[in-house]
């Protein structure tokens, strides 16, 4: 087929849509989406649905004969990988059904898979070509940083009043930001590979820190920093979770701990800096543990002050509603000095009555 970059970028992009239906329920693999043009001008479908799943190229691949996709061009998000880890490699496959040429959005920058998915096509006589496209770049930037550092890309939010107040008087919780931000949150649960919290924000609010977006509830992997084993096996999060696992003190009582084991909570012994849980150590294990590439951070001032002064963070949000709560409310932060330095881009939308202010380092 004689196909220009415009079509080329068109059907990539449509990839891109598929593969932003999967985003935050695949790691520690990447969200792929793919799509077949065949001769006929015809398409078919396909995504990654989670790890351990068939990636999109077989998802896609999978539906029709070797002699039904002859000829027929792939446009996939990410490039193939060459090598076997979970499941078998891509590139066997397209091989095996007489593709005429492969597109891809990504160079995948995993060293196992990195220009070897196109170098074994090329070997096989396969048109394959990177296509860049920005979309795709950033759709990706999560599992870049991921490859790059083996440490989960970070977002913290906080919500604020418009005197720096988090809670009402002794930590009475209080709906600050209105229902377009609300939403906004649960849509970043959704796409968050998963959420950290602490247990002061447990005990306080219980939340249910899973993603309900209309008639829809996702349940998502959930990390509490909870250093003596305080929150009790009756929070929601036990039930609202996909999975659930606590980060505590080598020294928190072994009861504590035998009882969440036992209704199947996941513990963590973390060592201590500067009398608290290292949050390193915790982000070290996300990363290269639990193969997280993007979480989402929804907890109190302090657990949001201590991974930004020790510059854990890739993104920050701020929400801000034009409201006041007065002296002896509780304030967000305990020290400003450094907490803010070294952004790069900062950006500010309305939502509703409310306003968000997102701001970025970058390395």
């Amino acid at each position: 087929m004689n196909l220009s970059h415009q079509t080329h970028e068109y059907f990539l992009k449509e990839a891109l849509v598929l593969a932003e239906e999967r985003k935050g329920f695949c790691s520690p693999n990447p969200s792929v989406g793919a799509i077949l043009l065949r001769e006929d001008g015809s398409t078919i479908k396909g995504m990654h649905w989670q790890a351990g799943d068939p990636h999109a190229e077989v998802m896609v691949l999978s539906q029709l004969s070797p002699e039904e996709t002859a000829g027929a061009v792939l446009y996939v998000t990410l490039e193939p990988c060459a090598h076997t880890g979970k499941t078998p490699p891509c590139t066997d496959l397209l091989i095996k059904h007489k593709l005429s040429a492969v597109y891809y959005g990504l160079k995948d920058p995993n060293p196992l898979v990195c220009g070897k998915g196109q170098a074994k096509l090329r070997e096989a006589g396969m048109i394959c070509e990177h296509i860049p496209c920005a979309q795709i770049d950033a759709f990706y930037q999560s599992y870049i940083w991921w490859t790059k550092h083996r440490r989960p890309w970070i977002t913290a939010k906080l919500a604020l009043s418009l005197d720096g107040k988090i809670a009402g008087a002794n930590g009475v919780p209080q709906q600050i930001t209105g229902e377009a931000l609300n939403i906004y949150t649960h849509q970043a649960r959704m796409k968050s590979d998963a959420i950290l919290t602490t247990a002061k924000t447990i005990i306080r609010d219980d939340p249910q820190l899973n993603a309900r977006l209309g008639n829809q509830i996702y349940a998502k992997p959930l990390y509490v920093i909870d250093p003596r084993l305080d929150i009790q096996i009756s929070a929601k999060i036990f039930k609202t979770g996909a999975q659930c696992c606590i980060f505590h003190l080598k020294s928190a009582s072994s009861d504590k701990k035998d009882a969440f084991i036992a209704q199947g909570v996941h513990c963590v012994a973390v060592p201590e800096k500067d009398d608290r849980l290292s949050l390193q150590y915790i982000v070290d294990y996300l990363g290269k543990e639990a193969g997280v590439h993007e979480l989402w951070v929804e907890a109190g001032g302090a657990c949001f002050q201590g991974l930004l002064l020790e510059q854990l963070v890739q993104r920050i949000l701020i929400y801000i509603a034009p409201k006041t709560l007065g002296f002896q409310a509780l304030s967000a932060f305990s020290v400003t000095d450094n907490l803010f330095k070294n952004i790069s881009i900062i950006t500010w939308q309305q939502f509703g009555q409310d306003v968000l202010c997102e701001m970025l380092y970058q390395e």
